[in-house]
């Protein structure tokens, strides 16, 4: 019988200002019919990403930034 694995991802989470971004795994999520996953090869952050890594702006929860 073989094995089934799920593949998984990672992902950079941002938990407070002045402290470095997190690595953490995650597992991806399985399609329900109709629906599509797209691979992100890039991204961006925005002023308002910058503004709460340096803590000029306060983020209340751990969130991943960026996407």
């Amino acid at each position: 019988m073989k094995k089934s694995t799920h593949p998984t991802g990672e992902i950079m989470v941002f938990s407070g200002a002045g402290q470095p971004l997190e690595a953490r795994s995650y597992q991806v999520p399985r399609l329900k019919a109709g629906e599509v996953l797209v691979a992100n090869l890039y991204t961006t952050l925005c002023g308002s990403d910058l503004h709460s890594f340096s803590g000029e702006t306060e983020r209340k929860n751990t969130i991943c930034i960026g996407p």
